[in-house]
């Protein structure tokens, strides 16, 4: 739970840093950008701690196919971020945790406590006030842009959840893997569809030191270190504290002040998160 307050404190922060770098550069060129050096600086912190990041013969094509997955995410991401505002976006895509929530159920057997309905559902009445999906900044494209994010999301770290739980592959390597790939996936997309030149200043520059060292290397074991540990509902729902932390940061950096409405919001999600930590934990029904 100490993993996900942090991952929470770097990724909502960060949705102010991504907003700013959009400025200078395209969607799927900031992705391929972040990726394809996130890939060079994870190879060699592997190789100055020794690291294995060989994933076995078995294990490449699930690898390969939650890469995919979080590539496309992060391209609707960044086009609906082009196009709305930071805070209703953030939390649009957070939708994330209610999908994985019925992902991990069906595909993982995992079951949901009484306290934790209790919890998903303060968390729900909470985004629902935080989006008002009606009012978001960029119209219906944007909207549906970053709630499919949320469901690629899902699927993606629901893939991960069951590599963990089939074989010994380290999360720097599976992590690895996806961002080498990411890049090169967002590349395509970037050469061929936007080609637009990047307008290369030192806010671009900082903003892309944090997203290579905090938003991705720091950021994703963060996650898949609390994936390993928590069931996918309780890793899934703690991660409600990143749009909040997005709102924050949107009203303190950008101006997007929050009205009642949206605070309010804010104080359902973390009712929501104090029950979910108090929830105590279910064994997973296996499946065949």
């Amino acid at each position: 739970m100490l993993a996900l307050g942090a991952l929470a404190l770097v990724w909502g922060c960060n949705w102010v840093v991504m907003k700013e770098a959009l400025r200078f550069l395209a969607p799927f060129q900031f992705s391929s950008v972040r990726f394809l050096l996130s890939s060079v600086a994870m190879f060699w912190l592997a190789r100055a701690n020794g690291q294995r990041i060989a994933l076995p013969p078995g294990e490449v094509r699930p690898v390969v196919s939650s890469g995919l997955l979080m590539t496309v995410n992060f391209g609707f991401m960044m086009t609906a971020l082009s196009l709305g505002g930071v805070g209703k976006t953030a939390v649009l895509v957070y939708t994330m945790p209610f999908w994985m929530l019925l992902l991990s159920n069906r595909l993982l057997g995992e079951r949901v406590s009484t306290q934790q309905w209790w919890a998903i559902g303060s968390s729900a009445l909470g985004m629902m006030l935080l989006v008002a999906p009606w009012r978001l900044a960029g119209g219906v494209a944007a909207s549906v842009m970053a709630s499919l994010a949320g469901l690629l999301w899902a699927w993606s770290l629901v893939g991960v959840k069951q590599i963990q739980a089939r074989a010994q592959v380290a999360n720097f390597a599976i992590s690895f893997w996806q961002v080498l790939l990411g890049g090169f996936a967002s590349l395509i997309p970037a050469l061929f569809l936007e080609g637009t030149p990047i307008e290369w200043s030192p806010t671009l520059l900082m903003a892309m030191a944090y997203n290579i060292l905090l938003g991705t290397v720091l950021a994703w074991w963060l996650l898949y270190y609390a994936l390993e540990r928590l069931s996918s509902a309780v890793a899934g729902l703690a991660t409600l504290a990143t749009p909040a932390v997005g709102v924050l940061s949107a009203w303190a950096f950008l101006g997007e002040r929050p009205d009642p409405r949206e605070g309010g919001g804010m104080v359902f999600i973390v009712a929501g998160l104090a029950l979910l930590t108090l929830a105590p934990p279910l064994r997973s029904d296996p499946k065949d």
